[in-house]
């Protein structure tokens, strides 16, 4: 994605509410359910874009649909925050973190560790979110992923 989310405008970033609005966003993924996937809109921008390993999702309203079949996969998921940092520009945050997750009730603990870049507009909103990931630790070991990534293959 380029710049252009904050070059049309000469204002610039709101650093305080940009950090809030962040990890509101962070707090929200963490405590997700998929019946409540949909009360992530208010952090997103109508045409956000989500990209990971697998594909990319265009628009709030299938980002927040793909969140929520995604989440009823899994019986159990925890996501740990450990880094979170802004890029120069002010718009941009990176997070580190681990997804946890358990396919049923009795079966181990699996985690995958990533990183996201989260752009946002002069609103606030996000605009972009790019997952960076191995998608080889789910493609090899897990295929149930692989209808929940078809639907982030398809671009609207």
């Amino acid at each position: 994605m380029t710049k252009e989310y904050q070059t049309n405008s000469t204002a610039q970033p709101d650093k305080n509410r940009m950090e809030l609005q962040c990890r509101a966003y962070i707090e929200g993924l963490k405590t997700v359910q998929p019946q409540s996937a949909h009360r992530l809109k208010s952090f997103l921008h109508q045409d956000v874009i989500f990209k990971g390993p697998l594909g990319e999702t265009v628009g709030r309203d299938q980002v927040c649909t793909n969140i929520s079949v995604f989440l009823n996969s899994f019986d159990r998921i925890n996501l740990k925050i450990y880094d979170l940092v802004w890029g120069e520009d002010g718009f941009t945050a990176y997070c580190r973190w681990d997804f946890g997750y358990k396919l049923c009730q009795h079966s181990a603990l699996n985690v995958v560790s990533g990183m996201s870049e989260v752009m946002f507009n002069v609103n606030c909103k996000i605009v972009s979110q790019i997952d960076y990931w191995d998608s080889n630790v789910i493609d090899v070991k897990k295929p149930l992923f692989s209808t929940f990534f078809a639907g982030l293959k398809k671009k609207r």
